[in-house]
């Protein structure tokens, strides 16, 4: 017994790529731009709540208000121990 019709099985591996291929890229992730805030010296408001601290030869930064601050180890620490 034959088949009346056209050949759908192109047709039908076709749209089944066409989809498989985009759900391919709808799941890629989706990286948004890293931004990067520096605060310096030059800093509109750079000395307001921002702090720095020697101790024992290492630099330090302390910074926001008075109720809320918090500190860190500067990255750019100037001790020799950090050269190594």
């Amino acid at each position: 017994m034959e088949k009346e019709g056209p050949d759908v099985g192109l047709l039908f591996v076709m749209i089944l790529g066409f989809l498989l291929g985009m759900v391919l890229i709808s799941c890629e992730e989706k990286k948004e731009p890293e931004i990067v805030i520096e605060l310096s010296k030059d800093s509109k408001n750079s000395t307001s709540n921002v702090d720095e601290y020697a101790y024992q030869g290492c630099e330090y930064i302390v910074v926001g208000p008075i109720n809320r601050r918090w500190g860190s180890h500067k990255g750019n620490c100037k001790n020799p121990i950090h050269k190594k």
